[in-house]
């Protein structure tokens, strides 16, 4: 667990006139007086939202999404009342419902838009800023949340949604799981080659000389042709040449810069071409799109990949189909200099943020406060961590209950998609509360309001995989989330947990670099992104396929500035400017 540093109460002045009313989730005798961060508004108060509401979603009989056991216990106990202004079936729908209520002047309190549409609303002055609400009303252990989260992407969790120096929304945290990427080599072949694990970019063509040697007419290594897509092998080369694709850095006057025309890719380019030339790669790799590419990695003729560390999934069709393959993740690989570096986008884009037209702006703290007190009550490292930095945990540890009507669920509902969404529990009123409700599976539903799992914490579930692995499988290390996740992988192949295990060791302790620039398209962005798009894949491909030479890489950076490339810089340097 990450020490954040000393947690300073909120003044009370902060919280004038949000005396207690009532007791929150406790029963009379064990009634304790309110936090200031907690309030039950009396009389109750009505927040209007909206949200996605797809056959995946299912509630217990008589209940709907915007009445169920969450919403009725915030109405109990919070004096929250949820109204949903709509519903729709898909995102799409409801990102066109968001902007008809924009046009109309008539957004709900609470809303979900997507970055784009934050800064249009923002720059309509209808978006109240997130960071001042935090900063009064936020509990401490939502503040800690978010300083955890901040210091585990290396700053950039608030900035696509930050305009003239203030966080307009709250990006969804959870784990930091969802931008890893690795390189991936198939250990059973290295070990028939009698050669180790590479270290180097020099070492990784040396095993790829050896596999051609043994497996003439293969190609060691699996490369799609999607070299733009952060998951491409191309990557591979890039992070040994501290070389990033589409992305900005920030130079030694504190401008932004864009990555792709840099002298690092130019480098990165020729390493790839000589790849192509010496049959490491498929020479039609051009057309290998998805599908193509998860077939080659299915039917087990490869060596080397590079992907997202959930291509363990698409792995399993490896082991089933190759008898005694075995896969690991690879560290990063040095390069010429001895050195790498990895670089990513800020990944937290599923946005909740708070008109100016809600009327108690502060509410949907509140709820958030309670919300994670009681959903993270039985995180024992999490309560040592902040109680000795002087937070007092409301909700009580609470032993962890199996539904009462698991196999009813299982007879009555044979093709529901999420069985455990119509699960019951039978816990004391007196202690329910998120994550503990009795007729309502609080992670996985319909959440109203502010909403996510804390960073840190979220990650430890993770670490118990890799460490009940490193034990021998000893699944008494998992935390209780991590239980399903280890039974649905080890279901379907126990090795799923090894190779995690391996990824899991290589992001741990990683230095990332974070792309700078994270928010809605610029104008010019909007307007000639496409082409540029195109023009840099056309370059890259030709020069990696030889069929340009290396020089060219110079006339695409002319043709890139030339063609948007030097007003979109600064259009990016404008809006890095506003973030300061």
């Amino acid at each position: 667990m990450k020490h954040v540093g000393k947690i300073v109460p909120l003044a009370l002045s902060l919280a004038l006139g949000l005396s207690c009313v009532g007791g929150v989730g406790m029963a009379e005798e064990q009634q304790k007086e309110l936090p200031s961060y907690f309030h039950k508004y009396d009389p109750p108060i009505t927040l209007t939202t909206h949200a996605v509401v797809t056959t995946s979603n299912v509630f217990q009989e008589g209940d709907s999404a915007d009445s169920n056991g969450y919403t009725r216990w915030c109405e109990e106990n919070l004096g929250i009342k949820w109204e949903l202004a709509w519903t729709a079936g898909d995102a799409e729908t409801n990102s066109q419902k968001l902007d008809l209520a924009f046009a109309s002047d008539d957004l709900p309190d609470v809303i979900a838009p997507s970055v784009a549409q934050l800064s249009k609303y923002v720059e309509s002055g209808k978006i109240a800023p997130m960071d001042d609400l935090l900063e009064q009303y936020a509990s401490p252990l939502t503040q800690w949340a978010i300083d955890d989260v901040t210091e585990q992407t290396a700053g950039a969790f608030f900035s696509p949604v930050t305009s003239g120096g203030h966080a307009y929304a709250l990006p969804e945290m959870s784990d930091t799981l969802a931008w890893w990427t690795n390189n991936f080599i198939r250990t059973d072949i290295l070990e028939e080659l009698g050669m180790e694990m590479p270290t180097t970019l020099d070492e990784l063509e040396a095993i790829f000389d050896a596999y051609i040697e043994k497996y003439p007419g293969h190609y060691p290594a699996v490369c799609s042709n999607s070299l733009q897509d952060s998951a491409n092998l191309f990557n591979t080369v890039m992070t040994s040449y501290n070389a990033y694709m589409d992305m900005w850095q920030e130079n030694e006057e504190g401008q932004l810069e864009y990555t792709s025309i840099q002298p690092e890719m130019r480098a990165a380019l020729e390493r790839m071409a000589t790849w192509y030339e010496k049959g490491y790669i498929d020479p039609e790799f051009v057309v290998m799109d998805g599908n193509k590419y998860n077939e080659v990695i299915s039917s087990g003729d490869w060596l080397f990949t590079y992907g997202y560390w959930h291509l363990i999934a698409t792995f399993c069709n490896t082991w089933a189909n190759v008898e005694g393959s075995d896969i690991s993740a690879v560290p990063f690989l040095n390069g010429p200099d001895g050195n790498y570096s990895v670089m990513k986008n800020a990944w937290y884009t599923s946005l909740k943020a708070i008109t100016t037209s809600c009327e108690n702006p502060e509410a949907p703290i509140y709820l958030l406060n309670q919300f994670w007190d009681s959903y993270y009550r039985n995180d024992t490292e999490l309560r040592d961590e902040l109680a000795q930095e002087g937070y007092e945990w409301y909700y009580p540890v609470t032993e962890v209950q199996e539904a009462y009507n698991i196999e009813e669920v299982k007879q009555n509902y044979p093709n529901v998609a999420e069985p455990k969404l119509l699960w019951k529990f039978n816990y004391d009123e007196s202690i329910t509360g998120p994550g503990f409700l009795n007729d309502f599976y609080t992670h996985g539903n319909i959440n109203l309001g502010l909403y996510g799992r804390l960073c840190t914490p979220a990650n430890n579930d993770y670490a118990s995989i890799s460490a009940a692995v490193k034990a021998g499988n000893d699944t008494s290390l998992l935390t209780e989330e991590a239980k399903n996740t280890w039974t649905g992988w080890y279901d379907s192949d126990p090795k799923m947990l090894s190779t995690f295990a391996t990824s899991y060791d290589i992001w741990k302790d990683l230095d990332i670099e974070v792309n700078k620039f994270s928010t809605a398209s610029t104008p010019t962005m909007v307007e000639k992104q496409a082409y540029l798009d195109k023009l840099e894949l056309e370059y890259f491909t030709g020069i990696i396929m030889g069929t340009r030479p290396i020089e060219d890489f110079d006339k695409y950076v002319e043709e890139w500035k030339a063609n948007g490339g030097d007003q979109i810089t600064a259009e990016v340097n404008e809006w890095y400017a506003s973030t300061k």
